[in-house]
Protein backbone atom coordinates (compact mmCIF):
# COMPACT_ATOMS: atom_id res chain seq x y z
CA UNK A 1 0.00 0.00 0.00
CA UNK A 2 1.37 3.47 -0.53
CA UNK A 3 1.78 6.22 1.66
CA UNK A 4 -1.25 8.42 0.31
CA UNK A 5 -3.54 5.28 0.06
CA UNK A 6 -2.77 4.29 3.64
CA UNK A 7 -3.60 7.91 4.52
CA UNK A 8 -7.12 7.86 2.76
CA UNK A 9 -7.79 4.54 4.45
CA UNK A 10 -6.89 5.86 7.93
CA UNK A 11 -8.71 9.29 7.04
CA UNK A 12 -11.99 7.35 5.92
CA UNK A 13 -11.98 5.44 9.05
CA UNK A 14 -11.58 8.12 11.01
CA UNK A 15 -14.28 10.02 9.10
CA UNK A 16 -16.84 7.14 9.76
CA UNK A 17 -16.51 7.66 13.51
CA UNK A 18 -18.70 11.11 13.02
CA UNK A 19 -21.48 8.94 10.91
CA UNK A 20 -24.69 8.24 13.16
CA UNK A 21 -24.87 4.64 13.52
CA UNK A 22 -28.39 2.52 14.26
CA UNK A 23 -27.21 1.54 17.56
CA UNK A 24 -29.01 3.35 20.06
CA UNK A 25 -27.30 5.23 22.85
CA UNK A 26 -29.77 3.58 25.19
CA UNK A 27 -32.60 2.45 25.29
CA UNK A 28 -34.91 4.67 24.07
CA UNK A 29 -32.35 7.14 22.81
CA UNK A 30 -31.46 8.81 19.60
CA UNK A 31 -28.76 8.17 17.72
CA UNK A 32 -24.99 8.82 18.41
CA UNK A 33 -21.71 8.29 16.62
CA UNK A 34 -20.29 4.91 16.82
CA UNK A 35 -17.46 6.19 18.82
CA UNK A 36 -19.67 7.44 21.68
CA UNK A 37 -21.90 4.63 21.97
CA UNK A 38 -18.54 2.66 22.17
CA UNK A 39 -16.65 4.60 25.14
CA UNK A 40 -20.28 4.92 26.86
CA UNK A 41 -21.06 1.34 26.65
CA UNK A 42 -17.50 -0.27 27.10
CA UNK A 43 -16.31 1.82 30.59
CA UNK A 44 -17.85 4.26 32.88
CA UNK A 45 -13.85 5.12 34.08
CA UNK A 46 -10.40 4.37 33.96
CA UNK A 47 -10.98 2.02 36.31
CA UNK A 48 -13.32 0.14 34.65
CA UNK A 49 -11.23 -0.14 31.63
CA UNK A 50 -8.46 -1.15 33.11
CA UNK A 51 -10.41 -4.13 34.64
CA UNK A 52 -12.09 -5.41 31.52
CA UNK A 53 -8.46 -5.15 29.87
CA UNK A 54 -6.97 -7.60 33.26
CA UNK A 55 -10.16 -9.65 32.29
CA UNK A 56 -9.64 -10.09 28.69
CA UNK A 57 -5.75 -10.81 28.95
CA UNK A 58 -7.26 -13.94 31.13
CA UNK A 59 -9.61 -14.73 28.66
CA UNK A 60 -6.16 -15.17 26.37
CA UNK A 61 -4.30 -17.11 28.95
CA UNK A 62 -1.76 -14.13 29.83
CA UNK A 63 -1.19 -12.73 33.19
CA UNK A 64 -1.55 -9.34 34.18
CA UNK A 65 -0.61 -7.68 37.26
CA UNK A 66 0.00 -3.70 38.29
CA UNK A 67 3.53 -2.60 39.18
CA UNK A 68 4.23 1.11 41.41
CA UNK A 69 7.57 1.70 39.83
CA UNK A 70 10.95 0.29 37.79
CA UNK A 71 11.73 -1.50 41.26
CA UNK A 72 8.20 -3.44 41.34
CA UNK A 73 8.68 -4.17 37.84
CA UNK A 74 12.41 -5.75 38.26
CA UNK A 75 10.87 -8.19 41.60
CA UNK A 76 8.02 -9.19 39.26
CA UNK A 77 10.12 -9.71 35.98
CA UNK A 78 12.29 -11.86 38.52
CA UNK A 79 9.62 -13.71 40.57
CA UNK A 80 8.55 -14.80 36.69
CA UNK A 81 12.05 -15.59 35.78
CA UNK A 82 12.38 -17.86 38.24
CA UNK A 83 8.89 -19.93 37.88
CA UNK A 84 9.93 -20.09 34.06
CA UNK A 85 13.63 -21.40 34.89
CA UNK A 86 15.42 -18.56 33.03
CA UNK A 87 18.63 -17.18 34.00
CA UNK A 88 18.46 -14.94 30.68
CA UNK A 89 16.40 -11.89 29.99
CA UNK A 90 16.62 -10.10 26.06
CA UNK A 91 15.47 -6.59 25.90
CA UNK A 92 14.75 -5.07 22.41
CA UNK A 93 17.15 -2.09 22.78
CA UNK A 94 18.22 0.27 25.28
CA UNK A 95 15.10 1.68 27.19
CA UNK A 96 12.99 1.35 29.64
CA UNK A 97 13.13 -2.53 29.87
CA UNK A 98 16.89 -1.98 29.95
CA UNK A 99 16.87 -0.21 32.96
CA UNK A 100 14.51 -2.56 34.64
CA UNK A 101 16.76 -5.62 33.19
CA UNK A 102 19.93 -3.84 35.18
CA UNK A 103 17.79 -3.47 38.48
CA UNK A 104 17.14 -7.31 38.72
CA UNK A 105 20.86 -7.88 37.70
CA UNK A 106 21.87 -5.96 40.52
CA UNK A 107 19.92 -8.37 42.64
CA UNK A 108 21.04 -11.75 40.76
CA UNK A 109 24.39 -11.08 39.22
CA UNK A 110 24.23 -14.56 37.67
CA UNK A 111 21.53 -13.35 35.32
CA UNK A 112 22.60 -12.46 31.73
CA UNK A 113 20.61 -9.86 29.61
CA UNK A 114 20.80 -10.14 25.95
CA UNK A 115 20.52 -6.76 23.99
CA UNK A 116 18.64 -7.74 20.15
CA UNK A 117 19.31 -4.54 18.39
CA UNK A 118 23.23 -5.33 19.00
CA UNK A 119 23.04 -8.73 17.59
CA UNK A 120 23.06 -9.01 13.64
CA UNK A 121 20.02 -10.83 12.06
CA UNK A 122 21.37 -14.70 11.95
CA UNK A 123 23.10 -14.24 15.68
CA UNK A 124 19.86 -12.75 17.22
CA UNK A 125 18.09 -15.17 15.44
CA UNK A 126 19.92 -18.27 16.97
CA UNK A 127 20.28 -16.44 19.98
CA UNK A 128 16.46 -15.53 21.02
CA UNK A 129 15.43 -18.83 19.75
CA UNK A 130 16.80 -21.08 22.57
CA UNK A 131 15.02 -21.42 25.48
CA UNK A 132 14.58 -17.72 27.09
CA UNK A 133 12.57 -14.79 28.48
CA UNK A 134 12.12 -11.04 27.38
CA UNK A 135 11.09 -8.02 28.63
CA UNK A 136 9.45 -5.59 26.06
CA UNK A 137 7.48 -2.74 25.53
CA UNK A 138 4.77 -1.83 23.21
CA UNK A 139 3.20 1.52 21.74
CA UNK A 140 -0.64 0.13 22.55
CA UNK A 141 -3.00 -2.10 24.28
CA UNK A 142 -6.77 -2.35 24.16
CA UNK A 143 -8.63 -3.24 26.96
CA UNK A 144 -11.92 -4.48 25.25
CA UNK A 145 -9.59 -7.43 23.51
CA UNK A 146 -6.71 -7.94 25.39
CA UNK A 147 -4.22 -6.96 22.73
CA UNK A 148 -1.46 -5.37 22.87
CA UNK A 149 -0.09 -3.10 19.55
CA UNK A 150 3.44 -2.32 18.66
CA UNK A 151 3.81 0.15 15.41
CA UNK A 152 6.38 -1.66 13.71
CA UNK A 153 8.74 0.98 13.13
CA UNK A 154 9.37 2.14 16.76
CA UNK A 155 11.19 -1.05 17.53
CA UNK A 156 14.48 -1.94 16.75
CA UNK A 157 13.55 -5.76 16.03
CA UNK A 158 9.92 -7.52 16.74
CA UNK A 159 11.76 -11.02 17.75
CA UNK A 160 11.73 -10.67 21.44
CA UNK A 161 8.18 -10.08 21.31
CA UNK A 162 7.48 -13.33 19.27
CA UNK A 163 10.46 -15.73 19.64
CA UNK A 164 11.50 -16.49 23.38
CA UNK A 165 9.71 -18.66 25.54
CA UNK A 166 8.35 -16.37 27.78
CA UNK A 167 7.65 -12.59 27.21
CA UNK A 168 7.18 -9.97 29.91
CA UNK A 169 4.71 -6.79 28.80
CA UNK A 170 5.19 -3.23 30.30
CA UNK A 171 2.17 -0.89 29.57
CA UNK A 172 1.83 1.96 31.03
CA UNK A 173 -1.30 3.39 31.78
CA UNK A 174 -1.39 5.59 29.27
CA UNK A 175 -1.10 3.40 26.19
CA UNK A 176 -4.42 1.66 27.21
CA UNK A 177 -7.29 2.29 24.97
CA UNK A 178 -11.17 1.05 25.46
CA UNK A 179 -11.01 -0.52 21.56
CA UNK A 180 -9.86 -0.57 17.93
CA UNK A 181 -11.66 2.74 17.13
CA UNK A 182 -10.17 4.82 19.56
CA UNK A 183 -6.51 3.15 18.48
CA UNK A 184 -7.28 4.44 14.75
CA UNK A 185 -7.67 8.20 15.99
CA UNK A 186 -4.88 7.95 18.38
CA UNK A 187 -2.26 7.12 15.70
CA UNK A 188 0.21 9.76 14.74
CA UNK A 189 -0.36 10.53 10.59
CA UNK A 190 3.30 10.13 10.28
CA UNK A 191 3.26 6.39 12.51
CA UNK A 192 4.93 3.29 10.83
CA UNK A 193 2.99 1.87 8.22
CA UNK A 194 2.32 -1.61 9.76
CA UNK A 195 0.94 -2.62 13.35
CA UNK A 196 1.57 -5.65 15.20
CA UNK A 197 -1.13 -7.30 17.29
CA UNK A 198 0.17 -9.82 19.84
CA UNK A 199 -3.06 -11.43 22.09
CA UNK A 200 -2.03 -13.84 24.79
CA UNK A 201 0.51 -17.18 23.98
CA UNK A 202 0.54 -18.26 20.80
CA UNK A 203 -1.58 -21.31 20.37
CA UNK A 204 -2.87 -24.02 18.19
CA UNK A 205 -5.85 -26.89 18.66
CA UNK A 206 -5.20 -28.07 15.16
CA UNK A 207 -4.26 -31.59 16.68
CA UNK A 208 -7.18 -33.45 17.85
CA UNK A 209 -8.77 -30.10 18.89
CA UNK A 210 -6.71 -29.58 22.09
CA UNK A 211 -5.42 -26.45 22.62
CA UNK A 212 -1.68 -26.51 22.99
CA UNK A 213 0.08 -22.67 24.07
CA UNK A 214 3.63 -21.90 22.80
CA UNK A 215 2.91 -23.69 19.58
CA UNK A 216 4.91 -21.03 17.25
CA UNK A 217 5.81 -18.41 19.75
CA UNK A 218 5.60 -17.68 23.82
CA UNK A 219 3.63 -19.94 25.97
CA UNK A 220 3.79 -17.41 28.49
CA UNK A 221 2.77 -13.75 27.96
CA UNK A 222 2.57 -11.48 30.85
CA UNK A 223 1.53 -8.06 31.11
CA UNK A 224 2.55 -5.83 33.73
CA UNK A 225 0.53 -2.02 34.04
CA UNK A 226 3.48 0.10 35.24
CA UNK A 227 2.44 3.54 37.22
CA UNK A 228 5.33 5.43 37.08
CA UNK A 229 8.72 5.17 35.28
CA UNK A 230 10.36 6.98 38.40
Amino acid sequence: MTESGRDDMLADIRSSLEIASDIPYSIGGEEQPLDGYLAAELFDDPQAMRTRFAEELENVSADYDELADPAAAAKWAGEVLTVDGFNTLVVAEEGLCLDIARALQADRPELEIVIASELDGPERQARLAQPTAALVEVDYALADIGSLVVVRDKTASMLPHFLPESVMVIVRPEQLLANQFELIKAIPADAGRNMVFITGPSRTADVEKVLILGAHGPRRVSVGMLESTD
